[in-house]
């Protein structure tokens, strides 16, 4: 369910009577939500770098997640951020040496794709308890 979808359902009780029940969603943030964690992006404003980085980083945070590893070609960046697609690509690769983007290598020579996920270092998407769990047992590497 949508957190605007909402479902009536009508049911009869013990006497007889037919009532009408509404069911929304519960969804509890109108969208997409993550947890990011200050000093990491304190950490990332002192770094001297280019605004195509930060300008990519944003963009990132908007279709990846700490948790789950994504398909998503530099074209599609380009054409959400506005920027050329070699711009794009130079601050994927920065991200990935910084370590705030982690990647899946899948393929090879020319099938060779990327999968895109953002560390949890940076930010996370789920319970506190998940995030201490992933951390304990797959911790992801500082970012630098």
């Amino acid at each position: 369910m949508k957190d605007t979808d909402h479902a009536i359902l009508y049911a009869e009780d013990q006497n007889g009577a037919t009532r009408i029940l509404e069911v929304r969603g519960n969804a509890r943030y109108p969208e997409r939500f993550l947890t990011m964690f200050v000093k990491t992006l304190a950490d990332l404003s002192m770094k001297d770098r280019p605004p195509t980085y930060y300008r990519t980083l944003l963009f990132l945070m908007t279709k990846l997640d700490p948790i789950s590893y994504r398909m998503l070609t530099s074209s599609e960046i380009a054409e959400g951020t506005g920027m050329h697609r070699n711009s794009v690509m130079r601050a994927i690769s920065q991200l990935r040496k910084d370590k705030v983007v982690l990647d899946q290598v899948e393929g090879g020579g020319i099938g060779t794709f990327y999968r895109l996920r953002l560390n949890h270092n940076l930010c996370w998407a789920g319970s506190a308890s998940r995030f201490n769990d992933v951390k304990a047992t797959k911790p992801d590497p500082e970012i630098l």
